[in-house]
C-alpha cells in the first residue's frame, strides 16, 4: 500500500495563534473552545426529550450565517490504574468520606485489573471570520505569508475579540439553559487539548509547552505543538504510533428522535466526533428552495397533461418542500449546512479494523446509510475532528433545525453527579458512576435507589449513611 511521510504532525494541526482565551486557525477565523458537561436522555420522559430538542433548537437557532459552531464528543478508554490516580488527585472528599474513596479505588484497581473504563469529554467550538487584512505592499505580504506570520491592526483585532466574546457567551448562556455547565478554555487548556491530539502517545507521559509563540515566529508555535511523525495511507494515518481513521456520515435520516446519537456514546474505543454547524442566510434559503418547489411542481403539472401516472416521490417530496418553505417564512424553521464526521484511535491495525466496524454499526444506528470512509481524504478527514472549527474536507449536506436539534452530541448513559465516590459502572458506556451528596446540583436531600434484590443496595444506603454521620460529627468535633 502507498504511503507518504509527513515531517511532523504540526504540518496537520491547522492553527496560527492560540491567544489568552481565544485561537486563530489558518483560515484566519478567530476561535474559541468551550467545555461542556453531557446530558442522559435516557432518563428523560418523552416530554422531556421534546423539551431539550427545544433547547437545542435556541442553542442553534442564534448563529449567524457567518458564525460557525462545531459540537465535539471525545471518548477514551483509559485503564484502571491511570483513572484511580487521577480520580484521586482531583477529587477532595469532605471529612469521613477520606477512608471510603480509597478503599473504593483500591477495589475497583482489582475489578478492573487489566481492562479499560470510558471517559467522555464534549467541547463546543464557535469561530467567526477574523478582522480585515491590513492594506500592505505585496512584497511585505508574500514576506509574511511566507513566513506565516499575522498581520492584523491593532483595533480590528479588538473589536473581533469582542463580537467573540458576545458569542461564546451566548453559547455558554444556551448551554446552560439544557442545565449543562461551560467553562472556555485558556491558552494553557487549548494547547493541552490540541497536544494530546497530534501526540496522542507523548501526551500520556510529557507535558506540553505551554509558553506562549513570539508574535512573530508562529511556526514556532505549530512545532512546539506537535513533534510527532506522521504517515500518511489511503485510508488511515498513524500518527505518533497510533492508528487513526476518519468516517464522514453523508447524510442525516429522514426521520429523526431526541438522543438518537446515544449508540456512538457508548462505543468502546477511542475516538471523536465533530458535529459541523454552519447556519444559511434565511432570504436566500427561501428564493432557492421556493425556486425548487416551482420546478418540482412543474414536472408533475406537466406529467399530468401527458396523462402519465403521479410520481409519489415527487410529490412527497413537494410536499416536504413546502412546509420547510412555510416554516422559514413563519420563522419556526431554519436551514443548516452539516457534517458528522468521526476520528477512530487504535494502537494496532487489527484494533483499528475492528473499531472501524463497530463505528460504522453505531452510525448506521443513527441512521445514517451513506457513510464515506475518505479514501484519499484522510488528513483533511481527520483536521475536521480538530476543536479548531475548520472543515476542510467539506462534505456538507442541508439539514433543517427540526432534525438538527436531535443531534445533540454530548450525551452519555451515567447517572450521578459529576465528582463524588463511585458507585459503579454504567450500562451501556461502561462510565464510571459517581455521587455526591452534597453536590449543589441536588436540589433536595431525598434519594432513591433502583436495583434488582442481592444488587447491595442496602449496604450502599448504610456506607453512605455511615461515612456522613462520621463527617457531621468530624465537623461537631472541631467546631467544639
Amino acid at each position: 500500500m502507498m504511503s507518504r511521510r509527513v515531517a511532523s504532525a504540526a504540518d496537520l494541526l491547522p492553527v496560527l495563534d492560540v491567544g489568552t482565551n481565544h485561537f486563530v486557525n489558518t483560515d484566519g477565523r478567530y476561535g474559541a473552545v468551550l467545555e461542556s458537561s453531557g446530558i442522559n436522555m435516557h432518563i428523560k420522559s418523552a416530554e422531556g426529550a421534546d423539551s431539550v430538542a427545544a433547547l437545542v433548537r435556541d442553542l442553534i437557532d442564534f448563529l449567524d450565517p457567518d458564525t460557525h459552531l462545531q459540537l465535539q464528543l471525545e471518548g477514551s478508554q483509559i485503564h484502571a490504574e491511570q483513572w484511580a490516580r487521577e480520580y484521586r488527585s482531583e477529587f477532595n472528599p469532605p471529612p469521613g468520606l477520606e477512608g471510603y474513596v480509597d478503599r473504593t479505588c483500591q477495589q475497583l484497581r482489582k475489578e478492573l485489573e487489566g481492562r479499560t473504563v470510558t471517559r467522555l469529554r464534549y467541547h463546543a467550538t464557535v469561530t467567526i471570520p477574523g478582522p480585515p487584512k491590513p492594506k500592505l505592499p505585496r512584497a511585505i505580504r508574500r514576506k509574511l505569508c511566507s513566513e506565516r506570520v499575522l498581520a492584523r491592526e491593532s483595533e480590528e483585532h479588538s473589536k473581533t475579540l469582542v463580537r467573540l466574546d458576545n458569542v461564546v457567551s451566548e453559547t455558554s448562556n444556551a448551554l446552560g439553559a439544557l442545565e449543562l455547565t461551560a467553562e472556555r478554555l485558556g491558552s494553557r487548556e487549548l494547547i493541552e487539548k490540541l497536544w494530546s491530539c497530534g501526540n496522542p502517545n507523548w501526551s500520556r507521559d510529557v507535558t506540553p509547552p505551554y509558553e506562549p509563540a513570539s508574535s512573530d515566529d508562529l511556526r514556532c508555535l505549530r512545532d512546539r505543538l506537535a513533534q510527532s511523525r506522521v504517515v500518511v495511507y489511503p485510508d488511515y494515518l498513524r500518527v505518533d504510533g497510533t492508528y487513526q481513521t476518519t468516517m464522514v456520515l453523508r447524510a442525516l435520516p429522514t426521520v429523526t428522535y431526541a438522543g438518537c446519537m446515544d449508540k456512538l456514546a457508548a462505543v468502546g474505543f477511542n475516538f471523536r466526533a465533530a458535529l459541523h454547524i454552519d447556519a444559511l442566510d434565511t432570504n436566500k434559503e427561501r428564493a432557492a428552495l421556493e425556486g425548487a418547489h416551482t420546478r418540482r411542481h412543474n414536472v408533475l403539472a406537466e406529467r399530468q397533461e401527458k396523462g402519465k401516472s403521479t410520481d409519489f416521490r415527487t410529490r412527497a417530496a413537494l410536499e416536504e418542500l413546502g412546509g420547510v418553505i412555510e416554516g422559514i417564512t413563519t420563522g419556526s424553521v431554519r436551514t443548516f449546512r452539516t457534517m458528522l464526521a468521526v476520528t477512530i484511535i487504535s494502537d494496532s491495525k487489527p484494533g483499528l479494523d475492528a473499531a472501524r466496524r463497530e463505528a460504522v454499526k453505531a452510525l448506521r444506528d443513527v441512521g445514517g446509510t451513506a457513510i464515506d470512509r475518505c479514501y484519499l481524504g484522510q488528513v483533511k478527514a481527520w483536521q475536521a475532528t480538530l476543536p479548531l472549527g475548520v472543515n476542510p474536507i467539506g462534505m456538507t449536506y442541508r439539514t433543517t433545525s427540526v432534525n438538527l436539534s436531535h443531534c445533540f452530541p454530548f450525551l452519555h448513559h451515567k447517572a450521578g453527579t459529576r465528582t463524588g465516590p463511585v458507585l459503579g459502572k454504567a450500562e451501556p458506556g461502561h462510565e464510571l458512576v459517581q455521587l455526591d451528596l452534597r453536590d449543589p446540583a441536588l436540589t433536595n436531600g431525598f434519594e432513591t435507589l433502583f436495583g434488582k434484590q442481592g444488587s447491595g443496595k442496602t449496604m450502599l444506603m448504610l456506607r453512605q449513611g455511615r461515612c456522613q454521620l462520621e463527617g457531621e460529627m468530624r465537623r461537631h468535633a472541631g467546631g467544639c
